[in-house]
């Protein structure tokens, strides 16, 4: 018997309050712009304005003139999307990117370039997408919503009950997770939620190439990862955590594969 068509209707208006509720829940996306032309900078910011108000996206905006100084201010998970002019003075864009890519292997990067040739490079430092110049709206709204999806998909949550209430937290949210006994201690960069379970159920649920063991206590969200000092592990937020001898050579190994061969 088929579906008649008011349920088709039903299912897809339901289908579209899903997308719509996903995208108001997400955390807010930061978004950078290298560029050293000012009137490309004003018009690349108001584009991004403009797709937020549209579509119901809360972003943050910032500009860079050049990317040395981009790069100078830098830190690992600043950003979620970065639109990286390619011919500007000083440090090409290209040369940009590839810095970037030695500490940060997840922020999407998008190429603003006059020449298509330039995107076949961009496979060398793993860009998500190029725009070519001149930028019109219409291109630059399809390429800033691949980019948005894309982000949607990465920003899966769990659910976990912590101190008597259901809390959803983002996985890239997630700085390290700790296990004490039967309890387990999810160290995020909203705070500390602690909830029942086991180490082995984490792992399962938790994306395999973020995240790592350093040592049987401890499971490492790898973004947050600043180095290794012998077997001292430095996190972004300042913890030190300590890596047991028998999980150093696969979890430097899975770190070193996360951020493409670079450490």
């Amino acid at each position: 018997m088929g579906i008649s068509a008011s349920i088709k209707v039903a299912l897809f208006l339901t289908y579209i309050l899903i997308l719509i509720k996903r995208r108001v829940s997400m955390s807010k996306i930061k978004i950078a712009i290298v560029e050293d032309e000012q009137a490309s900078r004003d018009m690349l910011a108001r584009y991004l304005h403009d797709y937020s108000t549209e579509e119901n996206v809360d972003l943050t905006v910032t500009t860079y003139i050049d990317g040395d100084y981009f790069l100078a201010n830098y830190g690992k998970g600043r950003y979620d999307i970065v639109f990286m002019d390619i011919c500007m003075p000083g440090t090409d864009g290209m040369s940009v990117a590839r810095k970037l890519r030695e500490t940060d292997g997840d922020v999407l990067l998008v190429f603003v370039t006059t020449m298509a040739k330039f995107a076949v490079e961009g496979y060398d430092v793993n860009a998500f997408n190029y725009i070519v110049k001149p930028v019109t709206y219409y291109d630059f709204k399809l390429k800033v919503d691949k980019a948005v999806k894309k982000l949607i998909d990465n920003d899966k949550k769990l659910r976990v009950l912590s101190e008597g209430k259901h809390i959803w937290i983002n996985q890239r949210d997630i700085v390290y997770v700790e296990v004490i006994g039967h309890n387990l201690i999810y160290h995020t960069v909203k705070g500390d939620y602690t909830t029942y379970g086991s180490m082995k159920q984490v792992e399962q649920t938790l994306i395999a190439a973020i995240f790592a063991r350093c040592n049987y206590c401890y499971l490492v969200n790898l973004a947050y990862v600043d180095g290794v000092k012998g077997y001292d592990l430095n996190l972004s937020d300042g913890t030190i955590l300590r890596i047991s001898q028998s999980k150093r050579k696969a979890f430097v190994q899975t770190l070193t594969k996360y951020f493409g061969g670079n450490l």
